[in-house]
């Protein structure tokens, strides 16, 4: 069982976590004149599409993959409202039954897993990633992943910038911690790849089929691949709708069935 919620946590922590990450953006005395142009005009563009992240999102979806060698295949929803609140929920693709149930309300979470009769709390300032998937990651980095947003390192600084034929760049940001490269196309991203520099761990995001409106993008397609852990996922969005008016389901934790553990975790 607890297999299943690492798979689940490591696609809720991947998908929907939307908290803004203050980003520095300095240019490494090694980088030229020209790349530090064009690595200006990159972020340029990279903060508009962040700046202009969809306020609401409600889509289905599936996730299919593979988790050190056990295949899981997963379906739910997700009503998503920018910066403040949204909730998830999971359920077994062939069985339809449901897995857990996630709320946020502003900075506090909800899991409620209904067959164990269990609802943990825990608080988006203080979950630790590590614990829950056995990765390492910024958090600020996965807040912004899957919400509309291109995530960024923290205090990032310019290591490089390659150009390919036509408008197709490399840009290549570095802290103390990572190295994050971001593929981009018609300024458009559509690959990142993380490697942690201690233990040169990986992390590949490969970004697809964008729906747009309002200035807003959104990416129905997302795959992820994790070679330490051995973690591969393909997620799909579909029934997608970016900037409507929606209503939220709230956790009421009064509302809950009594004979429910309810563990505090922060």
């Amino acid at each position: 069982m607890w297999q299943s919620k690492k798979v689940i946590l490591i696609i809720i922590l991947l998908l929907f976590f939307n908290c803004s990450s203050a980003n520095k953006n300095i240019t490494s005395p090694e980088v030229s004149k020209t790349e530090d142009a064009q690595a200006t005009e990159i972020l340029k563009i990279i903060q508009e599409i962040n700046q202009s992240s969809p306020a609401t999102i409600s889509s289905s979806f599936t996730a299919i993959g593979d988790s050190n060698g056990k295949k899981f295949n997963i379906e739910g929803v997700v009503f998503f409202q920018k910066d403040e609140s949204y909730y998830l929920s999971f359920s077994d693709f062939i069985f339809k039954s449901k897995i857990v149930d996630i709320y946020r309300d502003m900075n506090r979470l909800f899991f409620y897993y209904p067959a164990e009769k269990k609802l943990l709390l825990d608080d988006v300032n203080k979950i630790d990633i590590h614990n829950y998937t056995g990765f390492r990651a910024e958090f600020a980095f996965i807040q912004d992943m899957f919400s509309g947003k291109i995530p960024l390192l923290a205090d990032y600084s310019v290591n490089k910038v390659l150009q390919e034929i036509g408008e197709t760049y490399y840009l290549i940001l570095e802290n103390d911690q990572y190295f994050e490269n971001i593929y981009i196309k018609k300024n458009i991203p559509e690959k990142i790849l993380i490697i942690h520099k201690k233990t040169k761990e990986k992390t590949e995001i490969y970004l697809s089929s964008v729906m747009e409106k309002d200035k807003s993008i959104f990416y129905k397609k997302v795959k992820i691949i994790a070679p330490s852990i051995n973690l591969f996922i393909d997620i799909k969005f579909t029934n997608t709708k970016i900037n409507e008016p929606i209503q939220i389901p709230r956790a009421e934790i009064q509302k809950f069935k009594k004979n429910i553990e309810i563990i505090k975790i922060n």
